[in-house]
């Protein structure tokens, strides 16, 4: 990542978040909701120590806010720093879109489905 960075520093980003899959009795009515964002920026590539230390340590709080940095985690040491790349980007556009209904519709046309179906994924 490091050399496409170099060579060409645009770049895209899509985080995505899918939740249940909502079952209907019509094929075409079947749905997953989620939400996702796509975000374009330039990427640049962080140097000093202390821009890898906050931005590593502030995922740690994040994903393992349980776990004390210095009790439970030790402090990372500069070879690790000097080893480990940090990226950031520099969002210049973003755009999100959603799908998040609660139901699907069922139609009489058809049987409906169980009830142990439609709550299956609650």
């Amino acid at each position: 990542m490091r050399a496409n960075a170099a060579h060409n520093a645009r770049v895209c980003f899509k985080v995505l978040e899918s939740e249940n899959f909502l079952p209907s009795n019509v094929a075409l009515e079947l749905l997953v909701q989620f939400r996702s964002v796509i975000a374009f920026g330039a990427l640049r590539v962080s140097e000093h120590g202390a821009d890898k230390e906050r931005a590593l340590y502030g995922l740690m709080r994040k994903y393992f806010s349980h776990y004390t940095v210095g009790a439970l985690i030790r402090p990372l040491t500069d070879k690790e720093l000097k080893r480990t790349s940090v990226y950031a980007i520099a969002i210049t556009e973003w755009s999100g879109q959603e799908n998040w209904v609660e139901t699907v519709e069922q139609r009489e046309v058809w049987a409906e489905l169980p009830t142990e179906l439609l709550s299956a994924n609650e």
